[in-house]
């Protein structure tokens, strides 16, 4: 009975990989001949980045190989290890990635960038991904805004330490061994002194910082803009403006919202899918409310009202997974009044995140010491409320509602969640629903 799942497995096995690249007419061979991380022309030396830009740009290798946007990059003559020295190029034409063996080759994921790091993979199209391993992606959220006195930025969720599959992406992995990987929370910001200048801090972005208020800033400047998302996502909402209409841009998909402007109306823009909300700023009256976090993102902090009824205003609440930001404090003082903290973003999926729309097929893996850590949320200053935790789910894989992930036997070894639950749709190893055929049931079981 065994060797006839065996069997049924290898007939089922090529169908996924030819359903996800939708057959391989006019497909071209792209072959690496180098282990380096560059794009140097002329060289003779073609790299596992060069051939993904040459099958999404038809252009040619140093090899004279012409990609056609629906490709095996052939990795079978290299062996050891890629060090990447950020991720790869988004995943925009049809390729498939063949490997020697997942002992013998190792994709290696940068962590040198902080906010910067956005994993390894970010499939948008259709991805295979066979004989490989894939170690040390991070995929860290970007921290919301600290500022002196008002609402600080809620942080950015991280997604998919490995491998991010978009809405519209297809990911097929067969002998793939996932290790080490990483999805951070991003921390919300902190407000951190009574006085000073009368700004709100933009919420953290999908794979960037927002940026710091300068110490001197032009004069009517009193916000700042949103986090972009990194490599892939769209740009962070931008700063509220002084004057009645001081509301913040939000932020486009992966990007975090803006910082809320000092006015009569400063609320804080609005979190992009995975971004931080931005801070409310100081105003006369109805202050606030700070910006929502989007999926996985964490509020932004509430401010206060300096005159006119000293009515705080409310933390921005955080996405799925994401932390709340604080409330900012009510006082019957002027210029006493303190923000509150932004809420910390979630870390979902350490391995793998797969999101509403996206399809994944994982046969014959093996999941290893990948990690899903929450955000902490900021400190509020005096009175002010501390913005709460994100979450960490999914310590492999994260699926959103409404994605869809067949295994077919896999294997989890010590993988962590800092939220794992107790059941089989939520634990250290997995959020979400698997969808394992009645056939590798016995082996998936045994995996994990």
């Amino acid at each position: 009975m065994h060797t006839h799942h065996r069997s049924l497995r290898r007939k089922v096995l090529p169908a996924l990989l030819l359903l996800a690249l939708g057959g391989n007419a006019g497909a071209a061979t792209l072959t690496v001949n180098s282990l380096a991380d560059n794009t140097t022309a002329g060289d003779g030396l073609v790299t596992l980045r060069e051939a993904i830009l040459a099958s999404a740009n038809h252009s040619a290798t140093d090899l004279g190989q012409t990609g056609t946007g629906n490709d095996t990059i052939d990795l079978t003559g290299v062996s050891g290890t890629i060090a990447l020295n950020a991720a790869l190029p988004n995943i925009t034409s049809r390729i498939s990635i063949a490997g020697p063996g997942a002992a013998l080759l190792t994709i290696q994921g940068s962590s040198g960038h902080g906010a910067g790091d956005s994993g390894i993979f970010f499939v948008s199209d259709a991805l295979v991904v066979s004989k490989v391993t894939l170690a040390g992606g991070t995929s860290q959220g970007g921290a919301g805004t600290t500022v002196q006195r008002d609402g600080a930025g809620g942080g950015a969720a991280g997604m998919g330490g490995a491998v991010f599959v978009n809405d519209a992406g297809s990911f097929v992995a067969d002998y793939v061994t996932f290790t080490g990987n990483r999805a951070f929370g991003g921390a919300g910001g902190s407000t951190n002194g009574p006085f000073g200048s009368f700004y709100a801090g933009g919420g953290g972005g999908f794979g960037e910082d927002a940026p710091a208020m300068s110490s001197s800033p032009a004069y009517g400047v009193r916000a700042t803009r949103g986090g972009n998302g990194g490599p892939f996502g769209n740009t962070g909402g931008s700063a509220g403006t002084v004057g009645n209409t001081g509301y913040a841009g939000n932020g486009g998909d992966g990007g975090g919202g803006g910082g809320g402007g000092t006015g009569i109306a400063t609320r804080g823009g609005n979190g992009g899918f995975a971004g931080g909300g931005g801070g409310a700023g100081w105003a006369h009256c109805g202050a606030g409310p700070a910006g929502a976090g989007g999926y996985g993102g964490g509020g932004g902090g509430g401010t206060v009202c300096n005159t006119d009824g000293y009515a705080k205003a409310l933390g921005g609440s955080g996405g799925t997974f994401g932390g709340s930001g604080g409330d900012g404090s009510a006082t019957a003082s002027q210029n006493s009044g303190i923000g509150g903290g932004g809420g910390g973003g979630g870390g979902l999926g350490g391995a793998l995140f797969v999101r509403t729309g996206g399809k994944a097929s994982l046969t014959d893996c093996t999941f290893s010491s990948n990690q899903a850590q929450r955000g902490l949320g900021g400190s509020g200053g005096g009175s002010g409320i501390a913005g709460s935790n994100g979450q960490g789910k999914g310590g492999a894989i994260f699926v959103m509602s409404g994605a869809t992930v067949l295994v077919h036997n896999i294997v989890f070894l010590g993988n962590s969640a800092t939220e794992a639950g107790g059941t089989s749709t939520d634990n250290a190893d997995v959020y979400g629903n698997l969808d394992a055929d009645t056939i590798f049931k016995n082996g998936f079981e045994a995996g994990g």
